[in-house]
């Protein structure tokens, strides 16, 4: 799940300008996007999906095509740059084009799923553990549990793994594959009414809620934003879309502390070259944030990355000079937003990318295109002005670094708050909610002082 810069409330967001409702630049100075590495067809073709890292200095992806069959690999590559390696190929029966990224546990095992392949050829959930070489099929979809799922899973503290399937079980599903099951479990369905066709990752709050989009349905039939609450098998409609607020959104969405969600469309807007949203927390509607007009971008089908003081980052597909999309930046304080242009040689049309941060504030992700052989490339961006929070504290309550009574006073009098996107005071142990675990890591992490 992508939270590696999800904003820390410990982090001041500094100064932020204001008055400017769109900035468009080329090439702002010292901002620079490089090619880590090229596929070549043998180590993968046309990755969809971003990377993981593993906080050592590599990253994971896959890539829809390539490899030994033809039909997708499991690469890494180095942050430093280098060959790309193919890890694992796929072969069909264990899966064939992957869409979705990756996520990695604990122990360095990679979960993933493939639209194709399997026994029913209607996809597959995978694993790949770490130091294997042949992926693992954990469960095999089928039309009544859903097929074809798109976006990448989301593992909750028990080992249960959490998805879309775009089409099966009326028009899609939410499922979920538990440890030792070889199918997935049907947990909501879709009915058009509350949404159709997802093809978006799930992302959770603090509750444990899940939340993400459909390409169609709901009231106007353009697609909605979701939720599905602990526990429930119905799934709630947030926000629909209409041609002005966007049309057919892909790719995962992202929470603010206040409970605000943000994300992309691909289509509709000024233009109907996509837009960048917001449902502002219980308003049951979309606000355009800034609509894609080709010069700033168009068609943007990925997630969103949202640092330590609310910027916004994603990619679109095409758009910016030369039609290779961009790499964007949105202040939601300001209004502004900055964008980089993609080359072909540094990459070419990237497709679902949700963006990752390392601690220095360097962003990396792929493209389908471009590249030594114009099959994709890993990149890497620099000098995007990513606000990168703090190291954790844990049992550091109140936000001063130093464990002592103030945090169990910061515990108490925020006791039952719940953090949508993060975390905020009284939350000790940095899970999104203030509860009796937060008076554990206080006491657990007592006399602490963090640099």
């Amino acid at each position: 799940m992508m939270t590696a810069c999800v904003r820390d409330w410990r982090f001041p967001a500094g100064s932020l300008c204001a008055g400017a409702l769109l900035l468009v630049t080329g090439a702002a100075r010292g901002q620079a996007i490089t090619a880590l590495g090229s596929f070549n067809n043998t180590n993968g073709a046309y990755p969809w999906a971003g990377v993981v890292r593993d906080g050592a200095g590599h990253l994971y992806g896959v890539t829809q095509l390539g490899g030994a069959s033809g039909v997708g690999t499991i690469f890494t590559v180095p942050e430093a740059g280098g060959a790309i390696t193919a890890l694992a190929s796929f072969s069909q029966l264990n899966g064939e084009t992957p869409r979705g990224g990756l996520v990695r546990n604990a122990a360095g095992d990679l979960f993933g799923t493939t639209i194709l392949g399997g026994p029913q050829n209607r996809g597959v959930v995978f694993g790949l553990a770490s130091g294997a070489t042949v992926p693992t099929t954990l469960a095999y979809c089928r039309f009544d549990t859903g097929n074809s799922p798109y976006g990448s899973l989301f593992m909750d503290s028990l080992g249960a793994l959490w998805g879309t399937a775009n089409t099966g079980g009326g028009f899609g599903t939410i499922f979920r594959v538990d440890p030792g099951s070889d199918v997935p479990a049907t947990i909501a369905s879709f009915t058009f009414a509350n949404g159709a066709s997802p093809s978006s990752g799930l992302v959770a709050d603090g509750s444990g809620a899940l939340y993400g989009t459909t390409q169609s349905g709901g009231a106007n039939g353009r697609g909605v934003v979701f939720k599905l609450s602990p526990g429930a098998s119905d799934i709630t409609v947030l926000a629909s879309f209409d041609a002005n607020s966007g049309d057919e959104p892909w790719g995962s969405v992202v929470l603010d502390e206040q409970g605000n969600i943000y994300g992309t469309t691909n289509r509709g807007g000024a233009t109907n070259n996509g837009t960048l949203f917001k449902v502002p927390a219980g308003s049951g509607m979309v606000v355009t944030l800034q609509s894609f007009i080709v010069t700033n971008g168009a068609a943007p089908i990925g997630g969103l990355l949202r640092d330590a003081a609310g910027h916004l980052f994603g990619v679109t597909q095409a758009g910016g000079l030369g039609d290779h999309g961009v790499l964007f930046r949105y202040d939601p304080a300001s209004g502004v937003m900055t964008t980089f242009a993609f080359s072909g040689g540094n990459g070419s049309a990237p497709r679902g990318v949700t963006l990752v941060a390392d601690g220095a504030g360097n962003l990396y992700g792929t493209t389908a295109l471009g590249g030594s052989s114009n099959v994709g490339v890993v990149f890497k961006a620099t000098g995007f002005g990513v606000v990168v929070s703090p190291p954790p504290c844990p049992g550091d309550a109140d936000g001063n670094r130093t464990v002592n009574f103030a945090d169990i006073n910061a515990v108490l009098s925020n006791w039952g708050a719940v953090y949508p996107g993060g975390s905020g005071p009284g939350d000790a142990n940095l899970d999104g909610v203030v509860n009796f675990g937060d008076v554990s890591a206080v006491l657990t992490n007592w006399g602490v002082v963090c640099p």
